[in-house]
């Protein structure tokens, strides 16, 4: 951006968002995966596409009294909700590390732990929000 055309502009946060699909594993159980499919056939390995909520976050200087976390997730289901009205959907997925901050953050704003995946040797959480 141009500093001196907006001089009192800054990135303060930023979220990526992303089409994926998730693979419900076989684990899950028959009334939770209910939810994901809308009627319970069973609940072998069954894939869903999602939203995927990539990157969140404050940029260095941004006091979280100014721009929460929760704020910031409002703006992406925002734009969540725009694309849904086109192309449909209605799953949000994160994957995080096992940090405890990061589970009470997600939980507080609506996500369940789902299941955990496996990429590249390292083992992420997987939260997902199912939206209307």
């Amino acid at each position: 951006m141009d500093e001196e055309k907006f001089p009192d502009y800054c990135i303060v946060g930023y979220f990526t968002i992303a089409l994926k699909t998730l693979e419900i594993k076989s684990t899950v159980s028959k009334t939770f995966f209910q939810k994901f499919d809308g009627i319970a056939r069973d609940n072998k390995n069954k894939i869903f596409p999602v939203f995927l909520i990539g990157q969140l976050g404050r940029c260095g200087s941004t006091d979280k009294k100014e721009l929460s976390g929760g704020r910031i997730l409002e703006d992406v289901f925002s734009m969540i909700h725009i694309v849904q009205r086109f192309i449909g959907g209605r799953i949000v997925l994160v994957e995080c590390d096992d940090n405890q901050y990061l589970k009470k953050f997600y939980e507080k704003n609506g996500f369940r732990h789902l299941q955990d995946s496996e990429e590249n040797g390292k083992t992420f959480l997987q939260y997902i929000k199912i939206i209307h």
